[in-house]
């Protein structure tokens, strides 16, 4: 019997039919348009770029010397300015009376976005910091409404935060001397900032009250380095239409699904922007003021639970007495404190590696 059953098993198997993946080396040469006019900011800013095969060593491919024009309905229209590869902007006065629209040129094609009105984003309502359920992080959470024109939102976050080196130098060693470290070659206290890389989408459209509570913006782990000391986080809320919605909710799940067959199977999320040619292209070009929120807290106002050391690794602490200071090697090693006798008398230092004496080189 027990024979049997693996013939079984092996039978079943034969039966499955190998899935035809997505062909990774196809020449793809889609135009990719990221466009966003800020009425805040009274700036256009455009992102402009062709998609890339899956198995390619770069992550963006950015489409250069396109000539890229903001144009107003009925009206004039004014040229961006390449300011990198691929990154076109232009500041502009914004009339909220009117429509926008992108228009490109590029490699010998012609791409026009529909013209779209400038909305109006509410102010964000509350932005906080809440123990995830399983106690295992914070949840940031935001609340906010929309107002009679928009039900449909869009946000992305800026995180700065602070860490420190395991070992604080407090003296720089050069030529056979040590001098004090003055505060503006402090490399003990550092920051980080990061930018959003989730789409973050909202809606009240199936709700009584055009108003969201605590939406889920980011999880921060338990002992991410995000909480060693001090964390921020800025975020930036956009009104968008219904069709930006549905647009931004495809791509979330095409770009987010785990590439199971149960999970849907990827579908075009082509957007507003179209080829005067018929060409493929993706992208959506929106226009909106920005409203924005700052959320900041410490180490110290997190619950007892939610409190921790950071993790150093295998920094070490040694000493180099000032005889032996000439055989001192600076580009490997830091000086931390000076060692005194029973006296008050110098007799030498303390001394870490680079690695745990400067934040500078964890990326800050």
């Amino acid at each position: 019997m027990k024979h049997r059953n693996v013939f079984i098993l092996l039978m079943m198997a034969s039966c499955i039919e190998p899935y035809p993946t997505p062909e990774r080396n196809s020449n793809i040469n889609t135009l990719v348009v990221d466009g966003f006019l800020n009425a805040t900011e009274k700036v256009v800013r455009l992102k402009l770029s062709r998609a890339v095969n899956l198995n390619a060593n770069e992550t963006f491919n950015p489409e250069t010397k396109a000539l890229v024009y903001i144009a107003e309905k009925a009206g004039p229209k004014f040229a961006l300015t390449e300011i990198s590869d691929g990154f076109y902007e232009r500041f502009m006065d914004v009339d909220f009376s009117k429509s926008y629209r992108l228009e490109i040129n590029t490699d010998g094609n012609k791409y026009f976005s529909d013209f779209v009105e400038v909305l109006q984003s509410s102010s964000i309502d509350s932005l906080i910091w809440r123990p995830t359920v399983k106690g295992d992080g914070l949840s940031i959470l935001i609340s906010t409404h929309g107002n009679n024109k928009t039900r449909f939102f869009l946000w992305n976050h800026e995180d700065t935060w602070e860490y420190k080196a395991a070992f604080q130098s407090g003296y720089i060693y050069n030529n056979g001397s040590f001098i004090y470290r003055e505060p503006n070659h402090d490399i003990y206290r550092c920051w980080k900032t990061a930018l959003s890389t989730e789409i973050l989408i909202g809606t009240t459209n199936r709700l009584n009250q055009n108003v969201i509570s605590d939406a889920l913006v980011t999880n921060i782990p338990l002992r991410s380095e995000k909480l060693l000391v001090k964390y921020s986080i800025l975020v930036n809320q956009s009104a968008i239409t219904a069709d930006a919605y549905d647009f931004w909710l495809q791509l979330k799940k095409n770009t987010e699904s785990l590439g199971t067959l149960f999970d849907p199977q990827p579908s075009q999320s082509m957007g507003n922007i179209y080829s005067e040619a018929s060409e493929a292209v993706l992208g959506y070009f929106y226009a909106t003021t920005v409203t924005q929120k700052r959320l900041t807290f410490a180490l110290d106002d997190l619950p007892k639970s939610h409190q921790f050391l950071g993790d150093f690794g295998l920094c070490e602490e040694d000493t180099v007495l000032l005889a032996d200071l000439p055989k001192f090697e600076p580009k490997t090693f830091n000086l931390i404190v000076g060692v005194y006798n029973f006296f008050g008398s110098l007799i030498g230092f303390k001394y870490s590696t680079h690695d745990c004496t400067d934040c500078i080189l964890q990326g800050g």
